[in-house]
């Protein structure tokens, strides 16, 4: 690892390099490492075949720019979504095209799979369905926008900045967006692409709850999750997503949760947001897990709410939802 100032390391280095990232926060902070001249000096430092990876705000009035000044240093580019709010440029030395089998191959090694499952993108095809769009579609899309210069900063200066606006560049993406399956090498298996289409078209859903998840409107986020859930029934994230809206909105109004029918459903919603081997990261379930072990204990199932408990003290001890639990269950320690 290199601790230096990412531009001065690559004007400095004679080293080359197979992929280049930038995870850079906005471009009012560092807004030298999303100008033209940035991306082609990174252009010169990477190796024959080598990959660019660049994080992007997408609520920005001038995302269309930040995108139009990457593609002109790198045409084959395409954007994945991460959050509402965030994207993922990638350029490839030729356009895109996936061979699945490969894919899944060097998924499956343990120390990948493994990282990609705390965001639970650890499935070849569910990771597929996060991409918005194409190289021809980002030209579409972004057709005369300024590009972005170290003499011309245009971004640098925008004031214009919300959630709203990432929405609705990811909603101008979405309405348009690439389908999957037509990037993949080769011939799709009826299978792959049956589940392909299925994650394609609950994406919108999932878009959706992640928007009125971002804006605190956390009913319609729990509905968008159950439609997702609905149209595509193996996704796991819209499961835990909803059960997250959930267990956010409890401490708003827990009463809306005491009705015993009430409860159960609840209940039910975050015990199919938790199970295992589908859910992200434990450190993620803190939420979660508490407000699950608090309407264990209304319910009268106290050792299920130990269990909870025990679960979130393993990996977060600290947190106030872990002494809220434990403030329920009469402070003793799991």
């Amino acid at each position: 690892m290199i601790l230096a100032d990412g531009r001065n390391h690559l004007l400095t280095t004679r080293e080359s390099y197979d992929i280049v990232s930038v995870n850079a926060i906005n471009p009012r902070l560092s807004p030298y490492l999303y100008t033209r001249e940035f991306y082609e000096l990174c252009r010169r430092r990477l190796r024959p075949g080598g990959v660019m990876c660049a994080w992007v705000p997408t609520n920005m009035s001038t995302f269309p720019s930040l995108v139009a000044t990457f593609q002109e240093v790198f045409p084959h580019t395409s954007v994945w979504l991460c959050n509402p709010c965030h994207a993922l440029l990638v350029a490839t030395p030729e356009e895109l095209k996936i061979d699945l089998e490969v894919l899944s191959e060097r998924m499956s090694r343990p120390d990948i799979r493994g990282d990609l499952a705390t965001v639970q993108l650890d499935d070849p095809v569910r990771l597929l369905s996060t991409l918005l769009a194409n190289e021809e579609q980002l030209r579409e899309y972004t057709g005369g926008a300024p590009i972005n210069r170290d003499n011309l900063p245009y971004v640098e200066f925008d004031t214009e900045i919300s959630e709203i606006i990432g929405f609705q560049h990811v909603a101008a993406l979405m309405a348009s967006r690439a389908r999957p399956w037509d990037l993949v090498a080769g011939a799709v298996s009826p299978d792959a692409r049956a589940r392909l289409e299925r994650y394609w078209a609950a994406a919108p859903e999932l878009a959706r709850g992640q928007m009125a998840d971002w804006v605190r409107a956390w009913r319609p986020a729990q509905e968008a999750y159950e439609r997702a859930s609905e149209v595509n029934p193996e996704d796991p994230r819209a499961y835990y997503l909803r059960a997250v809206a959930l267990a956010r909105a409890w401490p708003e109004d827990p009463s809306a949760f005491a009705a015993p029918d009430a409860r159960d459903n609840a209940i039910a919603v975050l015990e199919a947001g938790l199970r295992p081997g589908e859910m992200p990261h434990e450190q993620f379930a803190a939420t979660v897990r508490a407000v699950l072990g608090l309407l264990y204990v209304q319910s009268g199932e106290i050792e299920k709410a130990r269990e909870q408990a025990s679960l979130m003290y393993r990996t977060t001890p600290e947190p106030p939802e872990f002494q809220m639990l434990s403030g329920a269950l009469g402070g003793s320690a799991p």
